[in-house]
């Protein structure tokens, strides 16, 4: 019965299974207009409405040389066995091969979902808590400390299959090498809000303009995964390895959450957004990728994350040892007082920095839960910008995912007088 409840979460939740396809949207329909032997520019047009599940449904009913099945005759197994083996496949090819064996075997509809599973997203309005919350009231509290679905479904299940007792509450607990959904911030438009919101005091720290990175160390091992649980790209984060065990003297096991930014190694100041890229890197001699560390979620064998947040600080304080332009503490100021966090603010976007996050000085790490704030420039005056603009439309695109079939992005242009 496990083995069939994972099977049916990967197929809900696939975004969420950790599988590379190698395909977008126009290689899929390159392929497919291939295998239907039809007008790929037609197909491409079709898409710009933005479902490429709906754009290769139509193509497949309109088919001559491809026929679709009548009726479904698929299993889930089938589709995970498929979805495994094209995972594995690079070349466009094997690509086509698999698809051709695969297609005549479902109807429209079966091949629309399919080509949404590849694209990581069913379109059906359902997240992970309305699925996890089918098979224990506490699974989606344990999936956003571990995003392993086996090992949620597994434990879940082995604690209501001991029957109704007085206590069938499942634990959220987070493990070493497994993402962890990141803490996150929702927009703060006043000083009143945010003291409101942290009765306790707040912590108030710099928001800088990098990469959130989630850095997990077992003895020698490290993993380090981005704010979407992938993980980074080596060139950003693989001299780490070097200066966090001098940074951690006393640390066998940790997880720590932090940003990584390019920084100035003359002045220490961080560079702009962007210069993280390997062909950027390149332009800066004199620069480093710094790790700026703001908490630590597991030390030694201990998961703080039912802690608050001045004992995780103080963790890091007590644990931590600077490596200038390498491994440094995230700037920061505790904040008790109205005039305190106005000035604060004032300060940071007087120095054309992001922003401020603020966290309240009882609060414990919550995975995936928006309940830091986070105070920019585009946040205040009610939300609205700062200065009016008059601005015409100059163009749009349609969206995808939940946007589809919407216009979603859009091009604006205000007259320039003196051309």
């Amino acid at each position: 019965m496990k083995d069939d409840v994972v099977l049916w979460c990967r197929l809900l939740l696939p975004g969420v299974v950790k599988r590379v396809y190698n395909l977008q949207s126009k290689q899929l329909i390159k392929l497919f207009s291939k295998i239907f032997v039809t007008d790929q520019d037609e197909m491409l047009e079709h898409l710009e409405q933005g479902d490429i599940g709906e754009t290769i449904q139509k193509f497949f009913e309109e088919s001559v040389k491809t026929k679709a099945a009548r009726k479904s005759t698929l299993t889930v197994k089938d589709v995970d066995n498929f979805l495994i083996h094209l995972s594995k496949l690079t070349k466009e090819d094997d690509q086509m091969d698999h698809f051709k064996k695969f297609v005549p075997r479902c109807t429209s509809n079966d091949l629309k979902i399919v080509i949404r599973l590849i694209k990581g997203d069913l379109r059906m309005g359902a997240g992970a808590k309305h699925i996890l919350d089918g098979i224990h009231p506490d699974a989606y509290e344990v999936y956003q400390a571990s995003r392993d679905i086996e090992a949620v479904v597994n434990k879940c299940l082995d604690r209501k299959n001991k029957g109704k007792t007085k206590n069938n509450s499942v634990k959220a607990e987070i493990s070493l090498m497994t993402p962890v959904l990141p803490m996150l911030a929702e927009a703060c438009k006043s000083v009143e809000q945010a003291l409101k919101k942290c009765p306790n005091g707040m912590y108030s720290e710099i928001k800088y303009d990098g990469e959130r990175v989630q850095v997990h160390k077992h003895g020698s091992d490290f993993k380090y995964f981005s704010r979407n649980l992938r993980p980074v790209l080596p060139h950003k984060i693989n001299h780490f390895k070097d200066y966090i065990p001098k940074a951690f003297p006393h640390a066998k096991d940790l997880i720590l959450d932090s940003e990584i930014l390019m920084i100035d190694t003359n002045t220490s100041k961080p560079l702009p957004f962007g210069t993280l890229g390997k062909h950027k890197k390149e332009e800066f001699k004199d620069a480093n990728v710094c790790l700026f560390v703001f908490d630590c979620i597991y030390y030694n064998g201990e998961s703080l994350i039912n802690k608050p947040i001045s004992y995780r600080k103080n963790i890091l304080q007590e644990n931590m040892i600077e490596i200038p332009n390498h491994v440094v503490f995230s700037e920061m100021e505790e904040i008790h007082k109205h005039q305190e966090l106005a000035k604060m603010i004032a300060k940071v976007l007087k120095l054309g920095l992001e922003g401020l996050v603020l966290k309240d000085m009882g609060s414990i790490y919550e995975p995936g839960k928006r309940h830091w704030l986070k105070v920019k420039k585009d946040y205040l005056f009610g939300g609205a910008m700062a200065d009016s603009a008059d601005l015409i439309v100059l163009g749009a695109w349609y969206g995808t995912g939940k946007k589809g079939g919407m216009m979603s992005v859009f091009l604006m242009g205000c007259y320039n007088p003196k051309k």
